[in-house]
């Protein structure tokens, strides 16, 4: 009976799939989510497509036009109508690019506005010249977009916009002003990275974790029309160290929001296939002192910098290069996380006409500024670093050109009237090198003369009290007290030039005042230097007097100003 009933079991037929059925069913419960999930982000991309920007690191509320439409003798004509940009410049062109036209946008911050000059003394107006000697048979139009205070990220918005325009190339200059918004990056930990990747790949993923990773590591947000760079003056005026220079990771992520930034920049100009220049950000390292500077040593290391500062700072003054040199170097050595020593160093290697060292204690002076409103070189160096895997790129590495170049080891208030803005003949110089850089390269078509031209109008900033002016602003509330003294003096000649009775006319009263209290300080300093007793309260009466006084000198200056019509 046994036997009988296994051979019915063994003689019965198999109930088991064939195999090539089994690998289908697999690859189908495989394959079916992944199709379901391609499907639902496909109907999702369609019916909730992503709006505004892709930036993992900063989100902007809200976007207007920063261009309106007029109509000007009958033709539609586009105008710059954002204040950001300069409107009161009139920045204008047609709605219907005219055949033949060559059409260049140069974007950045204020320095590449040619800011606080008016639109004929900038480097796009220097640049259109040369070109229309370039291209005599073509309408060459050179549109400067710059933006007063603009970081990268807002600098991208203006690129967004004019691409459509019907651009021939950008000219893109920026990285000045990466830290002048207040905000604080969220943590780039692991689960941070890992929401960002997807949301970037996914626009199922960004709506079913947007809640949540708002939770995990809510991104930073401002708005799109409205700078937040009340910073910029009070951190200045206040001598504040500002965290997102002094936390690693808040620095980490100003230098990533940065290439990120940039290089989507790069991939727009490419997929709308209009050429790009890109150019490293030049500044003023000779003349100009770090904003704030801070020890970053304590106990017997500080007071070994304390004593070989001062005597390296006396030996500076003094007109002694080689002993301020070796107490500066000790200084250094002590403490080298202190911006002022490593200027002040630099400043004793240019006496001494050692460049090579003077250009590297002054770069690192600007980097080590703690409230960094020059291009700090992790910047620059991004720059390099896209360009060199980029052969499309027409690439200008301004920042080492204008060093090379400079007389006295570095740049300084030859070409640049405060910290980053260019003088006329920083604006001159950085015209001809993006020229050359284009000719070189046929980027615009075989130029009719390689030569840089251009029609001299005689224009001197030393005696335009306007910008003076706006300078004077700038050399008060960042602490260049010697370089405001001498503007001081530059301003009060021209008002008293011009004046009926110069002694009883009011600007002319303050700028004395200022030129004069100013003086006191540094008087004062000299006296600390040589080790003479001062009072206790000598520093808090004359930061109050610098908070008072700059209210009153801004408020007469802004009304000059605005008489003058700038």
């Amino acid at each position: 009976m046994r036997r009988r009933y296994a051979a019915a079991v063994t003689d019965a037929p198999s109930r088991t799939p064939p195999r090539g059925r089994r690998i289908l069913f697999r690859l189908v419960l495989v394959v079916s989510p992944v199709l379901l999930f391609l499907l639902a982000e496909l109907v999702v991309r369609v019916v909730a497509p992503r709006q505004g920007s892709d930036d993992p690191y900063l989100r902007l509320s809200g976007t207007s036009s920063r261009f309106g439409e007029v109509e000007i003798a009958g033709e539609r004509w586009f105008r710059v109508q954002h204040a950001d940009l300069y409107a009161q410049n009139n920045v204008h062109f047609r709605v219907e690019k005219p055949k033949g036209t060559l059409r260049v946008f140069c974007l950045g911050g204020s320095a590449a506005a040619g800011w606080p000059h008016t639109g004929e003394q900038t480097f796009s107006a220097y640049l259109a010249q040369a070109l229309r000697a370039a291209y005599p048979d073509r309408t060459v139009e050179v549109l400067n977009v710059g933006a007063h205070g603009y970081p990268s990220y807002r600098v991208r918005g203006v690129l967004e916009e004019v691409i459509r325009f019907q651009p021939d190339l950008l000219v893109l200059w920026c990285g000045n002003n990466e830290f002048v918004e207040n905000r604080s990056y969220a943590k780039s930990g692991g689960v941070k990275r890992l929401v960002d990747a997807l949301n970037r790949r996914s626009r199922l993923f960004e709506i079913l974790l947007g809640t949540v990773a708002e939770v995990v590591a809510p991104t930073p947000k401002l708005d799109a029309d409205m700078r937040e760079a009340g910073v910029f003056i009070f951190s200045q005026l206040e001598q504040l160290a500002l965290e997102l220079r002094t936390d690693p990771a808040q620095l980490a992520s100003v230098i990533g929001h940065y290439r990120f930034t940039i290089a989507s920049m790069v991939a727009s100009a490419r997929e709308a296939r209009v050429p790009l220049l890109l150019m490293t950000v030049p500044v003023n390292l000779r003349d100009w002192h770090p904003n704030v500077s801070r020890n970053g040593v304590q106990g017997e290391p500080l007071a070994r910098w304390r004593e070989r500062y001062q005597a390296g700072a006396l030996a500076l003054q003094e007109g002694r290069a080689v002993d301020a040199i070796a107490a500066l170097r000790d200084a250094r050595a002590a403490d080298p996380t202190h911006a002022e020593t490593a200027f002040l160093l630099g400043k004793a290697l240019v006496a001494a006409g050692d460049c090579d060292a003077a250009r590297a204690e002054l770069v690192a002076a600007k980097d080590l500024d703690l409230t960094p409103f020059r291009a700090i070189s992790a910047l620059n160096d991004v720059l390099r670093e896209i360009a060199g895997g980029d052969e499309e790129l027409i690439f200008v590495d301004m920042e080492r050109a204008l060093l090379a170049g400079a007389k006295d080891c570095a740049p300084g208030f030859e070409w640049f009237l405060d910290y980053v803005h260019p003088t006329k003949a920083g604006n001159l110089e950085i015209a001809r090198r993006l020229f050359d850089a284009l000719v070189e390269r046929a980027t615009l078509g075989a130029p009719a003369t390689r030569s840089f031209t251009r029609q001299d109008d005689g224009y001197d900033d030393a005696t335009d009290l306007s910008v003076q002016l706006h300078v004077l602003l700038l050399h008060f509330f960042m602490h260049q007290e010697q370089s405001f003294v001498d503007c001081a003096e530059r301003c009060i000649a021209l008002v008293s030039a011009n004046a009926a009775d110069p002694s009883q006319d009011p600007l002319v009263q303050l700028l004395r005042e200022g030129r004069d209290g100013m003086t006191a300080i540094l008087e004062q300093r000299r006296r600390a230097l040589r080790g003479e007793e001062l009072a206790a309260d000598a520093e808090a009466r004359h930061q109050d007097w610098y908070r008072a006084y700059y209210g009153r000198v801004k408020t007469v200056v802004d009304a000059v100003r605005g008489g003058a019509g700038r």
